[in-house]
């Protein structure tokens, strides 16, 4: 939006300076690029700004790593990282073995009398 707002504004410019015989080819080119250019300034200055940040981000992990070098250490594979709402992160489901069993059910089996009940006793537990 601004690279068009500045393409028209440096296209009358050049509009005005250009003798009338002119066609205006070039300057139309020339004010969508200077156009574009400016309008994709202010992106590429906020990219920068971020790119920046996270090196020094990441440059004071790593100086904490050198000094810490016991927390360099690969996690072990049988932990599992998932914190979101999914099946793993229940108290129920522990391993493979318990999402197959919860896979087996099927939506029909069972009663809704006896579900509430088994967790109605639960919770009175």
């Amino acid at each position: 939006m601004y690279g068009g707002i500045v393409g028209i504004g440096v296209f009358i410019v050049y509009a005005i300076k250009t003798p009338l015989t002119s066609k205006l080819y070039k300057e139309a080119f020339y004010s969508y690029f200077i156009g574009c250019t400016i309008a994709s300034s202010y992106p590429y200055y906020y990219r920068k700004q971020y790119l920046q940040s996270v090196s020094v981000a990441y440059d004071a992990l790593k100086a904490r790593f050198q000094r810490f070098p016991h927390l360099n250490v690969p996690d072990s594979e049988n932990i599992s990282k998932n914190f979101g709402t999914t099946r793993w992160n229940d108290s129920e489901v522990s391993d493979d073995e318990d999402l197959l069993a919860i896979d087996s059910q099927n939506v029909f089996d069972g009663r809704p009398e006896d579900t509430r009940s088994e967790m109605v006793s639960e919770f009175l537990e």
